[in-house]
């Protein structure tokens, strides 16, 4: 989860969010889903 002020600092906020999830995923040995493009919901 992440939040900010405006769109642009959430954006940023996700991107290390993302970013620290793998790292530690890494150092567990977990497994990494491939990313299977956008998904779309109706």
């Amino acid at each position: 989860m992440a939040d900010g002020k405006s769109y642009l600092e959430v954006i940023e906020n996700v991107q290390i969010v993302i970013e620290e999830w793998l790292e530690t995923a890494k150092l567990l040995n977990r497994p990494i889903p491939i990313s299977r493009g956008k998904l779309i919901y109706t």
